[in-house]
């Protein structure tokens, strides 16, 4: 007789894993499957396999660079980054956003299977959660009873910890006289590490990671109603924070390789006026050192 073997589930760690990673982890994990979760030096070393150049942006090639480095695993979890109901203008445009499970998949001919998951919790989860976690384990009593375990984790809308009202704990840094600075742009850029690179120089810093990100969308849809997610969180940080007398300048994250960079810019510009500084993300670091800023340290945790 056969001896059972668990599933092996990957995760796709770099991009907006504090939204969307722990409570998936746990919920697979309920079911019985080996769950793989990789690292920083796991994702920087990925991106010297050439399955990570079937794109040309720097956010895909660390989502293709994270699953590769998963290694031989029978499924492999990629986060939706625009919600289903979404589209239009600006990030929608780009497929490596859009639909950002399609195109990994396509990078790995061959690969694993792959479960899209909504990167936002909140009401909507349940319907995209059955699907995933029947792929995972067949049992259907399994499956259920896992899912009433964490499904309060996973239909809670995330908050941002510390405050939503774009006051968050500036950085102070005495030596140096450069601008007060608030940072915004997509929101995969503004983990930890990344605002600590996009962060340089500045004499205090603050930004969209401050800001819960759904009142920033609800403020970017008040001058644009049909901004998708991403972009609307982007206008909407840059227009709060171009009214504050403690800011000089609101600077923009871009990657110029994205090909929707050009049309945020002119969004975020629109918003904030003469007060806006773009910076590009390879400008400021190398792809490898963007793996490491943008994938947590303890995914699993």
């Amino acid at each position: 007789m056969l001896a059972w073997r668990a599933v092996r589930v990957g995760f796709v760690t770099p991009l907006l894993w504090e939204r969307f990673g722990p409570p998936w982890v746990g919920l697979i994990a309920d079911l019985g499957a080996d769950v793989v979760v990789p690292g920083p030096e796991e994702v920087a070393l990925a991106l010297e396999d050439a399955r990570p150049s079937a794109a040309l942006a720097l956010a895909p090639r660390l989502a293709v660079a994270a699953a590769v480095a998963c290694g031989p695993v029978d499924l492999i979890v990629v986060p939706e980054l625009i919600a289903a109901r979404d589209g239009g203008r600006g990030a929608a445009q780009d497929p490596w956003v859009a639909d950002l499970p399609a195109m990994v998949a396509r990078a790995l001919p061959g690969g694993p299977g792959v479960l899209r998951v909504p990167v936002e919790p909140g009401p909507l989860v349940a319907a995209a959660a059955m699907p995933v976690l029947m792929r995972v384990n067949r049992d259907a009593g399994t499956v259920r009873r896992a899912w009433e375990r964490r499904r309060r984790e996973l239909e809670t809308p995330w908050r941002r910890p510390g405050g939503s009202h774009g006051h968050g704990p500036a950085r102070s840094a005495a030596d140096t006289e450069g601008p007060r600075v608030a940072l915004v742009g997509p929101p995969w850029w503004l983990t930890e590490g990344g605002v600590a690179l996009a962060g340089a120089g500045a004499r205090s810093l603050t930004g969209q990671h401050h800001l819960d990100p759904e009142e920033a969308r609800a403020e970017g849809r008040r001058v644009t109603p049909d901004l998708v997610d991403p972009d609307a969180e982007v206008v909407g940080a840059a227009r709060r924070f171009a009214r504050q007398r403690e800011v000089d300048v609101v600077r923009l994250v871009v990657d110029a390789s994205s090909t929707t960079a050009p049309w945020l810019e002119r969004r975020v510009r629109e918003v904030a006026g003469r007060n806006v500084e773009v910076v590009a993300a390879r400008d400021l670091a190398d792809d490898a050192t963007w793996a490491r800023a943008s994938t947590p340290a303890s995914p699993a945790t």
